[in-house]
């Protein structure tokens, strides 16, 4: 039965439409006597200018914040009483000098939400504020791999008693924009974080069979997504706010999506484009980074763990089984990878001899490498093979490469983004283990 059918209803519409006749031609005082605070209820010394607000998200000068887009309805929003005006804004005093960070060029209110009654004296808020900071701080800035057990031991003795709420926001002249807002966040997330960091290093360095330096953390993850930038101010800011979202609420993140974004990446740092947040170095340690995020996230519980391929049906060496078996490649993503070592075999063999360029890199499409595009390229990669004389050194690698790319051909599942990171991903570890390899030995 239709609500409109019902004379309940039908009396309830007339009845505000009447009342709201009157309102119009009742005098402004009679109606604020009325209202009343929005925090404590009191009806005393109520106002709706909030301008003295040091963190100005509230707004009475624009009519799209006004309830029913009426200029003299700002009031409906929200009203504070005196007190609360002026608790407010100690608030915001002690959270601007005690609680505001960045991560990259996004800057973030990270503000504790207790969930117990009695209210808190200062010094209990100084100590859970430390306690919060210290945790954030090592998820953040992770820079001690050697110290981080007894970091997340740390965060680990006392017991919480509050939720975290993340605020991101920019400073437009005296107003703020909140760009996201992730509200009871519990404070274990910075724990998963750390445990999730190194866990994803040392299977990376494990991999490699190298001390690896490099360490992912909520500070140096910002710059592996593609994010561009103005005036030291993110402008095109979404993606980047719903991945951060999802790590500190455990959400499932699109693969696929994370692919393309490395990929985006990926050009900016061979086209040396500006105003990304990409730093223009080397793409093979990018590229191993992006490798190292995706384990990341799959410790979180961000992304699901694919089923790997069988490496015992592989002939190639046991570094490169154990990488393959670590990374967790299908055998689509296997055939990549193994194409990606190769030209990196090319690429490490071109370098001495072209004063540091690889023209290898050349035959790489980084719109993306299609189907058809990938077998040109399998038979150009054979010919360089034979042309650097390394083919006798590289035969194995070659072999498994085309026994997996011939009998998965007719269902190629992978687009061509994933195509062209994972080809990336075995020309990362083909060029860093020699590099590696090398700094290793002149460290010696």
């Amino acid at each position: 039965m239709p609500l409109t059918e019902y004379e309940e209803y039908k009396n309830k519409v007339l009845e505000y439409k009447s009342a709201g006749s009157k309102e119009d031609n009742e005098d402004k005082g009679k109606k604020d006597s009325n209202l009343c605070c929005s925090l404590c209820g009191s009806d005393e010394n109520v106002t709706y200018d909030l301008k003295k607000m040091k963190i100005k998200y509230y707004i009475i000068d624009k009519i799209t914040f006004a309830s029913e887009l009426d200029s003299k309805k700002f009031y409906k929003n929200m009203l504070l009483c005196e007190n609360c005006l002026n608790s407010v804004i100690a608030a915001e005093v002690y959270i601007e000098n005690n609680l505001k960070t960045q991560i990259g060029d996004l800057n973030l209110y990270i503000i504790p939400h207790f969930i117990y009654g009695e209210p808190l004296n200062k010094e209990e808020l100084d100590f859970a504020v430390k306690r919060l900071n210290n945790s954030y701080n090592t998820a953040k800035n992770l820079k001690d791999i050697e110290n981080l057990e007894k970091d997340i031991l740390n965060l680990r003795d006392e017991k919480s008693y509050f939720l975290v709420n993340f605020m991101f926001f920019r400073k437009s002249n005296q107003s703020t924009k909140i760009q996201r807002f992730i509200k009871d966040v519990p404070p274990y997330i910075f724990e998963k974080i750390a445990k999730a960091s190194k866990y994803s290093h040392d299977l990376i360095e494990k991999s490699l069979g190298f001390s690896y330096k490099t360490y992912l953390n909520l500070q140096n993850i910002y710059y592996l997504i593609p994010v561009k930038v103005s005036g030291g101010e993110a402008t095109e800011y979404r993606y980047i706010l719903n991945f951060y979202e999802n790590i500190f609420t455990s959400r499932p993140i699109n693969k696929e999506k994370l692919i393309d974004k490395f990929i985006e990446a990926a050009k900016v740092i061979m086209l040396k484009k500006e105003g990304y947040n990409i730093d223009n170095g080397e793409i093979e340690f990018y590229i191993l980074n992006s490798n190292m995020l995706i384990k990341f996230l799959e410790k979180l519980g961000c992304l699901k763990e694919g089923k790997g391929l069988d490496v015992a049906k592989l002939n190639v060496k046991e570094s490169i089984k154990e990488y393959i078996s670590n990374m967790g490649y299908d055998e689509q993503q296997t055939a990549m990878f193994l194409l990606g070592v190769l030209i990196g075999e090319i690429g490490n063999s071109q370098y001495h001899r072209f004063d540091g360029k690889k023209p290898i890199l050349n035959k790489l499409n980084f719109n993306g490498i299609d189907k058809s595009k990938l077998i040109k390229l399998s038979n150009e990669v054979y010919a360089k093979l034979e042309q650097e004389k390394i083919r006798n050194y590289n035969e194995v690698v070659y072999a498994d490469f085309k026994k997996l790319l011939d009998s998965n051909l007719d269902n190629w599942k992978l687009n061509k983004n994933e195509n062209l990171f994972y080809i990336l991903s075995g020309y990362s570890y083909a060029t860093t283990k020699v590099m590696m390899k090398e700094e290793d030995e002149n460290e010696q």
